[in-house]
């Protein structure tokens, strides 16, 4: 575990960054998805070992600790709080609060894979079993509902919420993704740029996604969706999974974790955006 402090740049003025390499606890050698806390603390991860589980690592901690009542998680997602995840288990979304107790189901899915959560409490996923559309349902549980309608042949996947809370970006995926916006009142989609990966919105107002095997960013004005500057880099060699289109990266608060080409499964990079603790 290697790490560092230093710079003062934000990541639209990538200035010696802090670079960080963690390492998978011994006992669940094998890291799947993860996910930065929006605080920009923590760093929330499925590994595995005889069993997968959920795990956190902080910023400052040399140690990763597994969240109990996580076993046979997948897919993740943070509560915009910091203080709860959400997560799921075969078929079933669920929820768990990092202070104490056990899970809570949220819903029953037909193949979910989780995206964000938003201020108001909407769980975004898709459900590949289901249209390979995008819904949302509430995280204190209730009915799921419908927010996308995919064309034949795509899947929209890996939503991600836009200041508000009520209009988020996502990806078209049909052998390369095109970003578009939604919104959870009912406005139609419409296409913002094409990348190779899911999109990831950022406090600084910033998209980090892949383009090829980069990992860049560029400028969005959440509030009137415009695109700013052309995309500078981040990072190279991001790996990438051409399933789903998804790039093994996270971002929030000043942290942005990523996995680098070829894909290891004992290593996370990760790199504080703008180096302030």
């Amino acid at each position: 575990f290697l790490w560092g402090r230093g710079g003062t740049g934000t990541i639209g003025e990538p200035r010696g960054p802090v670079r960080f390499v963690m390492s998978p606890p011994p006992q669940a050698p094998h890291i799947g998805a993860f996910r930065a806390s929006p605080d920009g603390r923590l760093l929330a991860f499925q590994a595995w070992g005889s069993e997968s589980s959920l795990w956190l690592r902080g910023l400052d901690d040399t140690e990763a600790r597994p969240v109990p009542g996580t076993e046979g998680a997948g897919g993740l997602a943070w509560s915009p709080d910091s203080r709860r995840l959400a997560f799921t288990v075969d078929r079933l979304i669920k929820t768990i609060d990092l202070a104490g107790g056990g899970p809570a189901t949220v819903a029953e899915a037909g193949d979910p894979l989780l995206g964000d959560w938003s201020p108001e409490g909407a769980i975004l996923y898709t459900d590949v079993g289901r249209g390979a559309a995008l819904y949302r349902v509430p995280a204190a549980g209730g009915e799921a509902v419908r927010v996308s309608q995919p064309p034949p042949g795509v899947t929209h996947v890996w939503p991600t919420f836009l200041p508000g809370g009520r209009t988020f970006l996502y990806g078209g995926w049909e052998n390369g993704a095109t970003v578009h916006v939604g919104s959870l009142d009912g406005a139609p989609s419409r296409p913002l740029f094409s990348a190779s990966s899911q999109p990831v919105y950022t406090a600084s107002g910033h998209v980090p996604c892949a383009k090829g095997r980069s990992l860049v960013a560029q400028a969005l004005d959440g509030a009137n969706l415009r695109l700013g500057e052309a995309p500078f880099p981040l990072a190279e060699d991001v790996w990438f999974d051409g399933t789903w289109g998804s790039a093994d990266c996270s971002a929030s608060r000043r942290l942005l974790a990523y996995r680098p080409q070829p894909a290891a499964d004992r290593d996370l990079p990760r790199e504080r955006l703008d180096g302030r603790a």
